[in-house]
């Protein structure tokens, strides 16, 4: 039922929207996941491992999704990919409205979701494969990079 209802708001959000309502969603995306952070810092302050794990940790109790419906696929010491199958309603809404989630996922979803692991640390980025994106693949390719950290990054673990 919970999935049922989630779908159907994203319908609704996503029926009319043009570039503009597409933005205004991103918008109100980002401001739920910064809000979120700050209410729930002491939670954020317990994730474990290294500053790529933790975010990657985030990412996921923000969402709600298991660590198996997005296993880890490669981690480096600059990077952390995971192929995500978990439940997806905006998913459903956009093959239900004939919309194309590598623009709306792009457009909509992508800035929040590096924003929020940005709270945690300015120099994580999270970026999307759009080669390998639902439903055009039977995951969606995310991942978490350090840009511009310095030499020794040590003091992130």
């Amino acid at each position: 039922m919970h999935h049922e209802k989630e779908t159907e708001k994203w319908i609704e959000q996503l029926r009319d929207a043009d570039e503009r309502g597409l933005q205004e969603l991103e918008k109100s995306l980002v401001h739920k996941r910064i809000v979120w952070f700050r209410e729930n810092s002491e939670i954020v302050q317990q994730l474990k491992g290294d500053l790529l794990e933790r975010a990657y940790q985030l990412l996921l109790m923000k969402v709600g999704i298991d660590e198996s419906d997005a296993p880890v696929i490669e981690k480096t010491d600059r990077r952390l990919v995971f192929h995500s199958r978990n439940f997806c309603p905006s998913l459903k809404a956009c093959i239900e409205l004939g919309l194309d989630t590598r623009s709306v996922c792009k457009t909509v979803f992508e800035k929040p979701a590096d924003l929020l692991v940005k709270q945690l640390d300015p120099s994580l980025r999270f970026s999307r494969n759009y080669q390998s994106i639902r439903p055009y693949c039977d995951y969606c390719e995310e991942m978490i990079s350090l840009i511009g950290f310095p030499e020794n990054p040590s003091y992130r673990k």
